[in-house]
């Protein structure tokens, strides 16, 4: 159990889990393409097809997974693979035909940086409050920076999703024995950002990079370490 994904298990076993979770998903879809769709100057009605077409797409995919799960089949099961390119590929074309070409090309560019979109919309999260709220432009200036820094976008594909505060990503590489490779320059991150932030921005901005640079460092040591790995360290609690 504890190298699988409890979501998949759950939902495995679910029926009524399931329809919640897609219930979820359209929300969240529609929040992460929001800004594109706005971007792209969509009628509601076509964004209300945008949103729809994305949301049969995930239903689709949980299907498979929860198929293949049941056959005791991995996820790179050859057969299971053909399916979902099959379906990816029905989504691509669909997307195209909604968009037309210069959509369809904006639209890739901008998947290419949603791995660092959510790092960028917690930082604006954190300041909706304060006296120094994140406008548009900066949070999308903050997400261009993120991803130039990243090794993956930096190779033409898809930017590398920095480690979130709650250290989910550890779980696989702690019982791997693995320890974490940075692949973002948050050096540069922070050089960048300087000049796009104002003070009180850039010093929240600055206090979570450091903080889950820290966490990656001591997560390192501890897989480093001669010792047994600790197994279960919950690095989100206090």
């Amino acid at each position: 159990i504890a190298a699988e994904s409890w979501q998949d298990v759950a939902l495995q076993k679910n029926p009524r889990l399931q329809a919640g979770y897609l219930a979820s998903e359209r929300m969240n879809l529609a929040m992460r393409y929001g800004p594109l769709l706005q971007e792209l100057g969509l009628t509601p009605e076509q964004a209300d097809r945008f949103n729809n077409l994305m949301a049969e797409h995930t239903e689709r995919l949980l299907d498979l997974k929860l198929i293949a799960r049941a056959q005791g089949l991995a996820e790179s099961d050859p057969a299971n693979a053909t399916l979902v390119k099959q379906a990816d590929d029905q989504l691509s074309a669909a997307q195209l035909d909604l968009l037309g070409v210069s959509g369809d090309l904006r639209l890739q560019e901008y998947e290419r940086t949603l791995p660092v979109r959510g790092q960028a919309s917690a930082l604006a999260g954190a300041l909706a409050l304060t006296d120094s709220p994140l406008s548009a432009q900066q949070a999308e200036q903050v997400t261009q920076i993120l991803a130039n820094a990243s090794k993956g976008y930096q190779r033409g594909g898809k930017a590398d999703r920095p480690m979130p505060g709650n250290g989910e990503p550890l779980t696989p590489l702690m019982l791997a024995h693995q320890t974490v490779e940075e692949t973002v320059d948050w050096g540069t991150v922070l050089t960048q950002s300087r000049g796009v932030l104002s003070d009180a921005q850039f010093a929240l901005f600055e206090a979570y990079v450091t903080k889950d640079q820290s966490m990656v460092r001591l997560f390192n040591l501890i897989q480093q370490s001669p010792e047994d790995p600790m197994i279960g360290f919950a690095f989100g609690r206090r």
